[in-house]
């Protein structure tokens, strides 16, 4: 997402692209799509339905895990439930905001997602294990680890020899809004470039950082919040990432040189958490308080 979403910046950087432009400049076939603007998508405040919340669709995905999903067929599960709110009245995350920028690049740019990811941000930035997988494969290139996940919680204490590997669960259906591959070490790079401005001009950054607010529904909102293509995660800047069999945290502070990334190999786990950000939880504010 924080990908998808730079890229749509440096497209506004550009002029290409508006923050105010209304989506139904660029498809018809939007709920609410005239009164939708950019930066509603980026800043999960369209209102629109997630369509991995959609029980027709999960139940699709875990019956056939080989099955290649098209964005169109994501934002067409997306729209057949109606919006949850009027645009810009209130913050719901949905992937389904990521998947329509990401088609509204290429509309604007001729080029596909895949090349708009490599030309402008994985290339430069010298990534050379990070990579956006096409539809047909689940993009992993050995060494990998393994993915595994407990598609039903239970209340008795995790075995993994109760979950299922789904290391290549096809993750078309995640698209844009979460098909990356990446390493630790890159991962960390993207995120220092990331919050350090190194792809946008110094005032787009700066209304970019000063995008985020606060997510009323967090735990803490004061050090959780959600801007234009990023998020503030237990007081860093970032982002956090699941599918079947992993689930990561990156998140950075250049101001206190500070930058952490955490990976999980089991996701959701038996209780149906996100273990790296419960780790995330614990690990950042003691490293916080100990660079203050």
């Amino acid at each position: 997402k924080t990908m998808t979403g730079t890229v749509i910046l440096q497209l506004v950087d550009e002029g290409l692209i508006r923050l105010d432009d209304p989506v139904s400049k660029y498809r018809s076939d939007v709920p609410n799509g005239d009164q939708i603007t950019i930066a509603m998508l980026l800043s999960m405040r369209s209102g629109l339905f997630n369509y991995t919340n959609d029980d027709a669709m999960a139940e699709a995905m875990i019956a056939d895990v080989d099955r290649v999903w098209q964005p169109d067929e994501l934002l067409e599960v997306s729209f057949r439930n109606a919006p949850l709110f009027a645009p810009g009245s209130e913050y719901s995350y949905s992937n389904t905001n990521t998947v329509l920028l990401a088609l509204i690049a290429e509309q604007v740019t001729g080029e596909s997602y895949e090349s708009l990811i490599d030309d402008r941000l994985i290339e430069p930035l010298g990534l050379t294990h990070t990579s956006v997988p096409g539809v047909e494969d689940a993009g992993l290139e050995a060494p990998y680890s393994h993915g595994y996940t407990f598609f039903e919680e239970s209340e008795q204490p995790p075995a993994l020899a109760d979950a299922q590997d789904v290391t290549f669960m096809n993750p078309s259906w995640a698209s844009a809004a979460g098909a990356g591959v990446s390493t630790a070490t890159e991962l960390a790079d993207w995120v220092e470039a990331l919050t350090g401005g190194e792809f946008l001009s110094e005032e787009l950054q700066a209304e970019r950082m000063a995008s985020i607010l606060p997510i009323p529904s967090a735990p803490d909102p004061e050090n959780w919040g959600y801007g234009l293509g990023i998020a503030k995660l237990h007081g860093l800047f970032g982002h956090n990432g699941q599918i079947p069999g992993y689930n990561s945290y990156m998140g950075a502070d250049p101001a206190q040189g500070l930058t952490v990334i955490i990976w999980a190999n089991v996701a959701p786990n038996a209780e149906g958490k996100s273990p790296a950000d419960q780790l995330a939880g614990t690990v950042v504010p003691l490293l916080l308080e100990g660079a203050a």
